[in-house]
């Protein structure tokens, strides 16, 4: 009797020996990784390095949060349209014409010292490409106010040393994320980029960014 007490003892220890073993083995459970900062939309497999923002191609512009995007360098921006060989920048001039009271000819350094806005602004080419950087430049709101422009304007056309335009409702032209931008990430904008003006619109399209800036119609 002793013996089979025995051998039943002997048996149970070898068949729960092993679950004990196992279950110690068991690592413990790991938190999960935390999840994107909530305004950040993240690359798809595969995008590429940070500064590669393509998977926004598809987005509206004035729907996306760039404020932790990284800023793109100047040498990874993205090159639209054909630039003027050289820019003459003693005989450059914008002009602010149209339905104004008071038309302007302002000079390349007659515009770098009036007052300037800095806004790191998301520019997104539908189908194409998208670059967020630091612009900074003189508000349109400031220069139609300058140019006397009366309550009854209702669209301002930009226009391109290379007759390329667009035309703007005043609303956009005057709201705070439409300037005239003559540097990019603390730099003069390049000549391919659209030097020595550009203009930059916030929440609008890539096509709307005019280079090589010349003119100013308002109607």
């Amino acid at each position: 009797m002793i013996r089979k007490r025995i051998w039943l003892f002997i048996l149970l220890s070898c068949l729960t020996l092993p679950a004990v073993v196992i279950n110690c083995a068991q690592p413990a459970s790991q938190e999960a990784p935390p999840g994107p900062h909530e305004n950040v939309r993240l690359p798809q497999a595969g995008a590429g390095d940070i500064y590669d923002l393509t998977y926004l191609v598809h987005e509206d512009p004035a729907k996306v949060d760039n404020s932790n995007l990284p800023i793109t360098p100047v040498e990874r921006l993205s090159l639209t349209g054909k630039p003027p060989k050289e820019v003459d920048i003693d005989k450059y001039r914008l002009t602010v014409s149209g339905l104004v009271g008071n038309t302007l000819d302002l000079t390349y350094d007659e515009l770098l010292s009036l007052p300037s806005v800095t806004k790191v602004v998301l520019l997104i080419c539908h189908d194409s490409h998208v670059d967020n950087a630091r612009w900074k430049g003189v508000p349109v709101s400031y220069l139609l106010d300058r140019a006397a422009v009366p309550a009854d304007a209702s669209e301002v056309t930009f226009i391109a040393m290379d007759r390329y335009s667009r035309t703007l409702p005043i609303e956009v032209a005057r709201g705070d994320g439409t300037f005239v931008a003559y540097e990019v990430n603390g730099v003069p904008i390049p000549l391919k980029h659209g030097y020595p003006l550009r203009l930059v619109v916030k929440d609008l399209y890539g096509e709307n960014w005019v280079k090589w800036l010349r003119q100013i119609d308002v109607e």
